[in-house]
Parts: structure tokens; C-alpha cells; sequence
């Protein structure tokens, strides 16, 4: 019983994270569920959990959506993505959580740069095709494909709404086939499926919250916060790997 109100406390904040920011609900919630629960059954968990809250995200937020991008972001991440189940079904337990954090923390600093990016064409094309790639790859093998594309978004001169739109198109396209493909592999089991039936409400209760706070602030912090949440969530995992080797 105890597990399942941790379960609920850390996807409501998941939740909030990724109401606010768009992504985020795998950053947020894979650090601290990985203190309760097998990574091969929280990949598949946070991205049922995340398909969820995006398919309501998308309903507010399709106005501003930037398509072209959504589509140089999907088609690589589309055509990469099993090979990240794949990968995922190999992996050690550790391996796996330290994986996860040393990926999140990279991003940060590129995040706090702030480079500026025409993504419209040119590089900027090349650059997000690379971002989606490695965004399937990662979100198949772990539940994790924000990094890549919240660095390949927060790079652009996008204004934060436009961002934050894009960014809940591609995962609403990129979730769909990464819990597809951990379900082929049979990562995700019953089990998964009666806990992420019992957790969507505080997900959606979260990410509800967090679209408003964003509505409120987002414009003024969107790129600091998320380069906060990245920093945060990396030290906890990689910090709860090298105790767990003590």
C-alpha cells in the first residue's frame, strides 16, 4: 500500500513537471521510481503514463504546434525507437539508471547556453532529424527521449508556447511507438497495465496543475526551469546508483 502512494505522490509531481514544460514526465518520475521499482517495468509504465497526459496536453496546445519540426523530429525517432526496447531488454539493472542520469545531466549545459538555431532549414533540419534519432533511441531504451528535444527546442528562436506545443506533438507520435514497441517485447506485463490504470488520475491531476502554471509563467522561466528539472533529476539517479554500489 505504501508503494502505491508513492506511486501516486511522484506522478502527480511528474505530472505538474510535464504540464508546465511539455515533456519532462520521465525526467521528473524515473529518478525516484527507480527507488521502488524495476527499470524494464518503469519504462513502459512512464510511457503509458506520459501517452496519457499528452493526448489531453495536445487538446490546449495544437494551435501552436510547429509541424515541420514535429515531422523532422518523428520520422527518425520513429525508425529508431525499437532498436531502443531492443536495447532496453539487454541491459543491467544499473546500467540502466545510470544510463538515465549521465544522458540528463549532458544535457544541461547546452540548455543554460542558449544557442539559437534556424530550425527551419539548413542545419537546424539536420540538427533536429539528429535530435529525434537520439530522442526515439533513448525514449525506446529508456522512457527518456526529452533531453534531445527539449535541447533542440530550447536552441531555437521558437517563443516558449510554440516549444512547449511542438514538443508535446512529437511525444504524443514518439510514446505511442515506444510503448508499442516495449509491449512486442513483452517489457510491459499486466502488472504495468494495473498500475498505470491506477495512476493516470494523479497524472492527469498533475499535468492540469502544471499547464496552468505555465499559462501563468511560462514565457519569463520555460528554459530555466528546464534546465533546473534535467540537473535535479540527473543528480538523484546517478546519486542512487553509486549508493546502491557502496
Amino acid at each position: 500500500m505504501t508503494d502505491f502512494a508513492l506511486v501516486a505522490l511522484i506522478v502527480f509531481g511528474a505530472g505538474i513537471v510535464r504540464g508546465f514544460s511539455g515533456f519532462g514526465f520521465a525526467l521528473a518520475a524515473a529518478p525516484l521510481l527507480a527507488f521502488i521499482l524495476p527499470p524494464r517495468m518503469i519504462v513502459p509504465l512512464v510511457l503509458l503514463l506520459d501517452l496519457g497526459a499528452g493526448l489531453i496536453a495536445a487538446l490546449g496546445a495544437y494551435r501552436q504546434v510547429r509541424l515541420a519540426l514535429v515531422l523532422w523530429l518523428a520520422v527518425p525517432s520513429l525508425i529508431i525507437a525499437p532498436f531502443g526496447a531492443l536495447l532496453l531488454a539487454h541491459l543491467p539493472h544499473d546500467a540502466a539508471r545510470l544510463g538515465i542520469g549521465l544522458v540528463v545531466l549532458a544535457a544541461v549545459p547546452v540548455l543554460l547556453l542558449r544557442p539559437r538555431l534556424n530550425l527551419q532549414a539548413g542545419i537546424g533540419r539536420v540538427a533536429t532529424a539528429m535530435a529525434g534519432a537520439l530522442s526515439g533511441l533513448l525514449n525506446g531504451a529508456f522512457g527518456l527521449g526529452g533531453p534531445p528535444v527539449a535541447l533542440i527546442m530550447a536552441s531555437s528562436s521558437l517563443p516558449a508556447a510554440a516549444m512547449r506545443a511542438t514538443t508535446i506533438a512529437y511525444f504524443l507520435i514518439a510514446d505511442s511507438v515506444a510503448a508499442a514497441s516495449n509491449a512486442a517485447l513483452g517489457n510491459a506485463g499486466h502488472r504495468v497495465l494495473l498500475l498505470s490504470a491506477f495512476a493516470l488520475g494523479f497524472v492527469l491531476a498533475g499535468n492540469a496543475l502544471g499547464t496552468a502554471l505555465f499559462h501563468r509563467f511560462g514565457a519569463a522561466i520555460y528554459r530555466r526551469v528546464i534546465a533546473l528539472m534535467l540537473a535535479a533529476n540527473a543528480t538523484v539517479l546517478i546519486a542512487s546508483v553509486i549508493l546502491d554500489s557502496l
